[in-house]
Formats: structure tokens, sequence, C-alpha cells
């Protein structure tokens, strides 16, 4: 970083849309409580969602991104931090209007941050607690990650990296709105310190030093790619992550980017290595060097050569 302290591993960063990961995990508590039925209408537990019409859509297609809801109707203005104050997830959720769907309900993948700002509104309504209170009681605390945060003024006091943004291989300091509502689909704060934690508790089957936050079958739902993303189907949406390969190596993996932050979390599904990548800057073709930093680590850890991973992914985001 260029503005302010070094930055360490116990520097908060913006995770961007790797926040998906910890919601799947709240709803999948919850699951494990059996407070919510995956398979039951998320107006079963938000009455009134989509004005009375998402009756087809269940908790499931939310988790899986087939729930129809198109990825514009998932899309907060850059420009504006939307909803604010304790309601704002809520608040955003249930201001969706029937022609957010641009499909049936589970007749395919879309990607939608509204599927996973919806999911934290469940997460609400079912817990009777804010997102944030819930996060932080039951994944947070549990897991000793001490250094995370759902509040942007709360990492700013535990000193908030400064992101930047990228201009023809140049970087600037540069800040954008954070908004609130957005916070189940990308916008949790954490540390490397921290996501080491996070992704122990992952490949320990969902326990970290005894103490156990998600059942071992929850966690093997989220990590099991169900939703084919790509025609020659080698990228399968799960539950707040992707199931795909990295050179080979079948892994669970979901990347962020903000506009001014990026991170990708990775975990080698039959060795059970977890990777965390987290840089302070974003550009348009800066996402892949995190992916390929995380496939070349989890190859390493699996005994194999890395190899380039991105390189193709970027050629095909020019064209």
């Amino acid at each position: 970083s260029d503005n302010g302290p070094a930055v360490t591993v116990d520097t908060p960063f913006i995770l961007g849309s790797t926040s998906k990961s910890f919601t799947a995990q709240c709803v999948m508590q919850l699951v494990d409580a059996g407070r919510i039925d995956l398979d039951q209408p998320v107006e079963r537990y938000l009455p009134g969602f989509l004005r009375g019409e998402g009756g087809a859509i269940t908790i499931r297609m939310l988790l899986n991104q087939t729930s129809g809801i198109s990825h514009a109707g998932g899309d907060q203005p850059i420009l504006s931090p939307g909803p604010s104050g304790e309601s704002a997830i809520r608040d955003w959720a249930m201001a969706l209007t029937p022609d957010a769907p641009n499909r049936a309900a589970g007749a395919g993948y879309e990607y939608s941050n509204a599927n996973f700002v919806v999911l934290g509104a469940v997460v609400e309504a079912v817990s009777g607690e804010t997102y944030a209170h819930y996060l932080r009681a039951h994944v947070f605390e549990p897991l000793g990650m001490r250094h995370s945060y759902a509040s942007l003024d709360e990492a700013r006091r535990h000193g908030l990296a400064q992101g930047h943004r990228e201009w023809f291989g140049w970087f600037e300091p540069s800040d954008v709105p954070y908004p609130p509502s957005f916070v189940p689909a990308g916008f949790i704060i954490s540390t490397v310190s921290d996501m080491t934690r996070y992704l122990s508790m992952q490949a320990n089957a969902g326990e970290l030093e005894g103490v156990r936050v998600i059942s071992a079958a929850s966690l093997e739902l989220m990590h099991r790619g169900v939703a084919s993303m790509d025609q020659d189907g080698k990228s399968h949406y799960a539950m707040g992550c992707v199931g795909d390969t990295f050179n080979g190596v079948p892994v669970a993996y979901h990347d962020g980017d903000t506009g001014r932050f990026t991170s990708i979390i990775a975990i080698s599904r039959e060795d059970r290595f977890g990777v965390v990548v987290m840089a302070n800057a974003s550009g348009w073709l800066y996402g892949p060097h995190l992916t390929d930093a995380a496939s070349g680590a989890i190859n390493t850890l699996v005994g194999n050569t890395p190899r380039n991973y991105a390189g193709p992914y970027a050629i095909t985001k020019v064209i």
C-alpha cells in the first residue's frame, strides 16, 4: 500500500463477492438448526417478497444462483450507497419488483448479487438479529476472527487498507461508496490471518480447534457445484462458491472485486488445502492475477507444477 501503514496479515481488506461464502454459511447454519428449509419458498421467510409473486423461488435457488433474478436485477449503482441503517438489507431485498426475474425460477444459472442480498434478509428474519450481529456472533467469534467486520466505520478504525483502481497499469488510491445493503453479497471486510482460520475450518469439515460452526453435510453442499456456468460444463455454482478445477485439481472457490479491492479463496477438495489471496487494488484485467496465484499455490501444495490458469481467461475477457 502506498498510503498509510504497511500492509500486514492483520490489515482489513474488503472481500467483494467472496463474501457470498459467509452468507451461504449463515444460511446453512440455520438449516442445521432446523430453522430454514432449503426447498421452501423465500416468501415463507420474507412475506411480501417480490410483491407476493415470487412463490416459485426457493432458498436453494438463491444459493445456487438459479432463482431467475437477473444479473441486472442485482446491480447496485456504483455512485450510490443505497439504503442505510439496521434495516438496509431487508429494505433493498423487499424493494425488488416482479420484473427482477427474467426467467423461470430454477430454469438455469444467472449470477445475481440480489440472490445473496435476499439471503442476508432471510438470515435476519429467521434469526431475529441483524446480519452484522449474526455474522459476528455465529461465525467471526466462534472462529476467533478478531479482525473481521460488516461495517466500514469499524474497519476504518482498525486500519482498513486504502483501495486502488488501475489506469493502464498505474494504480491510484481511490474509494467507492460502501453499500450497507450489499454486505451479504460483497462487502464483508476481513484479513489474511482471519481468512486462514475460516479456510482451515472449511478444509476440516466445519470444525476449527474443537469448535464446530457448521455440519460436515452442509459444508459439503456448499462446495458441491450443481448449476452449470458454462457450455462445456467445467464450472458449476454451488452455494456461495464455485465447483471447478485449477489445472486439473478439483477446487471449491470464489473470487470478489469491489472495483477497488479484489480477493479469492480456494480449497482443494481432495487434499483439503486452503488458499486466500487479497489485494487492495482492482482493474479490468487485474483479477486474473489473483486467480493465477491461487491456482499456482493449490497446485504447488498438491505437488503439481503450476501452470498459467488466468492467461486464457484474460484473453477471453479482452475479446
